[in-house]
This record gives structure tokens, C-alpha cells and sequence, in this order.
């Protein structure tokens, strides 16, 4: 192992083509966010990063012999990576960056293709962190993308062989060739030409100044690129996770819902507007191992970080990190359907993504107003107001807002009010003010409510 702690010593040679294999969860998006957004400023410093979309995805995926729901299932065209290569190759002065996380999936001939492709100035980078905060994130994402198992149930699975941690879906640690993701990328490119990142919780800064030490960038200059709350791909609070958990339950298990339609609808539309538009509180928790998980995670770090260190690759950042304890979730505190009215919201939810399904292309925003402090509001539905009060979701027979009672105010009554909604209560007043919503969606509503007992 060669240990390079000062970015700056980590540069290579003009016109390398630098492979940044992954892995997931690692600060991917942001720093394809940054290299995207400054195109024009990484060519005059002497960088190329090719293409015109935020990440290298669909010619890497030729290589990788990847397939995948974006593409209708099926190996993708072997154009998409000759058009890559195409501008790889017409670049003669500059050095290179290729960015997609999943190439680090690949096995023993995948990375064999990848070093033919790209020729003897490869260098691979690999990005790892503590398995303690890589597995929530990892669940969050997968949650994002459909998945409605709990954490716990996440965790067993990935832990149950810690020389071989599993990640559904994402499996950077297989060794179905025999091999460990970095022995495989060492023993095709060298361990020269192998650079291995360790991410670091107090050196937020770390990834940003490791690709600038790479690629001989000026030192700032990544954290100039503008980026929003999606792009940076943020974590999700823990009540935003089973809000979106419950609803893959309801979309994928109870209706079965198509999964082209939950991407747009759920994934692309509702996940997507929450992360951009919802700032979460600290009342609504984060994702965090169990103490139970803590020990085992620790232990496939150490594991880990012995493997590295036999393959003489070079290092950026401390390997102990990934062996070191990690903040756990506290044993005690609110459930979490507690921290968020997860049932309401969900269900008030479903009945727009019914709505849509029975049209052929999409559905026409639901233009209601609602309470500030309502779910739908905390997701940021753009129908909140703030003078909204407690009575547009109250229950029938209340009295909030009936005639002769003065209506609720104040977030202690609001809060009580919604409280005391009940699912059924909450859908008819999400309908009733749903004015201008497509015909379909109100009878699905009405549908959905009748079959309820």
C-alpha cells in the first residue's frame, strides 16, 4: 500500500483517462453534479469530462453487459459506449474523467473490456466509506427506487458474510469471480495505477480535494458548481423514509402498480419534489444502524481494510475510519409513523398516483389548498398555504370549522386536528377540495372509498 495524504501529491500524468469506478453512496452525485455543471471550466484546466448528461451511465453499462429497467430491460446498444469513446479518444492533450458508480459491479472481464477500451493510461479510482453509514444510505436510496422492506430486515441480509458484504441491487463486494473489487481492479491495471479514497465524516472536504489533487484542479474550484438538494442526492430523515417505504407498499405490494409508473410518479415525481422543496427537521429523526448492526459493520471494515492494504494500491485517507464506531439510532424515542402522519399522507398520495395511472400520459397537478402543517405540505405539495387552517382536514363532526364553532388555530390545534383525522376523513377532504383534478382521479377516489369497510 502507498499512502498519499496530501491531495495535491495524488496528480496524474496529462491525458490519463481517469475511471471513477464507485463506489455508491460515496459522494457520486455530488461530485458528478460539480464536474457536469463546470464543463467548460474543467476544459480550460485541462479536464475533460465527456458527454452532456450528469454521469457516464449508458456507455459504461455497454461494458458492464448491464441491464436495466431505463432501458426496457434489455443489454443496451453498443453505440452508446462508441459515442463515448468516440470523444475519449479525440482527446489528445487533456486528461479524462469517466464517472459512474456501478462499474465497480463489474467482474473480472468487465474490467478487462474497461482496460482495453480505454487503453494503457487507465487509472481506476475507488471511493469507500464505513459500511456503519454505507448501508442506511444504501437502504435510503433503494427505498427511493421502490423497495418497501424495513432496515432491519436490509442490514441481516447485507451482513450475513462480512468478507462479502451484499448490498441488494448494488453489489460492489461480490467476489463471484473469487476476487475482492479492488484485487480485481490491482491485478488488471496494476496497483499503480489503482487509487482507493476513504471517506472521512470530519473532512467533509475530502472528495472534492482528492479528484482536484487528481486531476490537477485548482483547489475550490468543484465546490463552485451550484446544486440543489437533489442533485447533491441529500439523505432523507427517517420520517421521510417510511413515508416513502409505506407508499411503495401501497403502489408496488396492494395495487401493483406497473414499475415504470412508480419511477415517473413516485420515485421522479413525489421523491424528487420532496427532496427538493422539504427541509427536514430534527424532530423527524435520521437513518441510523442498530446498536446490533454496529459490531458487525466495524468488522467487515477491518476486513476491508486488510484487503486493500495487501494489494499495494495507493491510499487517500485513513482505512482505520472504516473500522471506527459510527452514531447508531437511539433505542428509545417516537416510532416513526410517529414522527410523521405517514398513513395520511400515503393515502392521500395513492389516490393522485390512481389518478394517474388512468391516464395515458400524466395527470394535471391537484390544485387544493391545504394546511401548512398537513403531509402533503411537508412534501411540499404546491397547493400549502400558510393561512390555511386545521378545518380543511378536520373530520366530519368535528366541529372545527362547522357553523356556530370558531375554527381551530394555532400548531397545537392544527396538529390535534390532523391527528384525529382518520384516513378515509383525510382522502374525502384532499377530494372534495381537489376542484380541478381530472374526472378519473375523483372516481378512482370515490372507488378506493366505498371498498373500505
Amino acid at each position: 500500500m502507498t499512502q498519499v495524504d496530501d491531495p495535491r501529491a495524488l496528480v496524474l500524468p496529462e491525458r490519463t483517462r481517469l475511471l471513477h469506478i464507485g463506489s455508491p453512496k460515496t459522494g457520486t452525485t455530488a461530485l458528478q453534479n460539480a464536474m457536469s455543471r463546470l464543463r467548460p471550466q474543467l476544459l480550460e484546466q485541462g479536464v475533460r469530462y465527456p458527454g452532456t448528461t450528469l454521469h457516464h451511465q449508458y456507455g459504461a453499462s455497454v461494458l458492464l453487459g448491464r441491464k436495466s429497467p431505463a432501458w426496457g430491460g434489455t443489454l443496451p446498444p453498443h453505440e452508446w459506449w462508441d459515442d463515448l469513446q468516440a470523444e475519449i479518444d479525440a482527446e489528445t492533450e487533456r486528461r479524462v474523467l469517466v464517472s459512474y458508480e456501478m462499474i465497480c459491479q463489474g467482474d473480472l472481464p468487465a474490467v478487462q473490456r474497461f482496460a482495453d477500451a480505454l487503453g494503457e493510461r487507465t487509472h481506476a479510482v475507488l471511493v469507500v466509506r464505513s459500511f456503519g453509514t454505507l448501508l442506511p444510505s444504501m437502504w435510503q436510496q433503494r427505498v427511493k427506487m421502490g423497495l418497501s422492506q424495513p432496515l432491519t430486515g436490509f442490514l441481516r441480509e447485507a451482513l450475513a458474510d462480512l468478507d462479502e458484504v451484499r448490498i441488494r441491487y448494488s453489489d460492489a463486494f461480490h467476489r463471484s469471480d473469487g476476487l475482492h473489487l479492488v484485487e480485481r481492479w490491482a491485478r488488471v491495471l496494476g496497483p499503480e495505477n489503482v487509487t482507493v479514497v476513504v471517506l472521512d465524516p470530519a473532512r467533509r472536504s475530502l472528495l472534492f480535494d482528492a479528484f482536484e489533487g487528481l486531476l490537477d484542479l485548482p483547489s475550490g474550484l468543484l465546490d463552485t458548481a451550484p446544486s440543489d438538494g437533489h442533485r447533491a442526492n441529500r439523505s432523507m430523515s427517517r420520517a421521510e423514509a417510511e413515508l416513502v417505504r409505506h407508499l411503495n407498499e401501497l403502489t408496488l405490494g396492494e395495487r401493483r402498480a406497473p414499475k415504470p409508473e412508480h419511477r415517473r410518479l413516485v420515485w421522479q415525481g413525489a421523491v424528487d419534489r420532496m427532496l427538493k422543496t422539504h427541509e427536514p427537521t430534527r424532530a423527524e429523526g435520521r437513518v441510523a444502524i442498530p446498536q446490533w448492526a454496529l459490531e458487525p459493520c466495524q468488522e467487515a471494515g477491518r476486513r476491508l481494510a486488510e484487503v486493500v492494504r495487501a494489494q499495494g494500491v495507493r491510499v487517500h485517507g485513513d482505512l482505520d475510519v472504516l473500522s471506527a464506531p459510527v452514531p447508531v439510532a437511539e433505542e428509545t424515542g417516537p416510532p416513526e409513523r410517529d414522527l410523521f402522519p405517514v398513513d395520511a399522507a400515503a393515502q392521500a398520495l395513492i389516490g393522485m398516483f390512481a389518478g394517474a395511472l388512468d391516464r395515458p400520459v400524466t395527470m394535471r397537478p391537484v390544485e387544493t389548498r391545504i394546511d401548512a402543517d398537513h403531509p402533503l405540505a411537508l412534501i411540499g405539495h404546491a397547493g400549502a398555504v400558510p393561512g390555511a387552517t386545521a378545518a380543511a382536514v378536520a373530520p366530519p363532526g368535528s366541529g372545527a370549522g362547522s357553523s356556530g364553532s370558531a375554527p381551530a388555530d394555532g400548531p397545537a390545534a392544527r396538529a390535534e386536528a390532523l391527528a384525529a383525522a382518520s384516513t378515509r376523513d383525510l382522502a374525502r377532504a384532499v377530494a372534495r377540495r381537489a376542484t380541478r383534478a381530472p374526472r378519473r382521479a375523483a372516481r378512482t377516489v370515490r372507488r378506493r372509498l366505498r371498498r373500505e369497510p
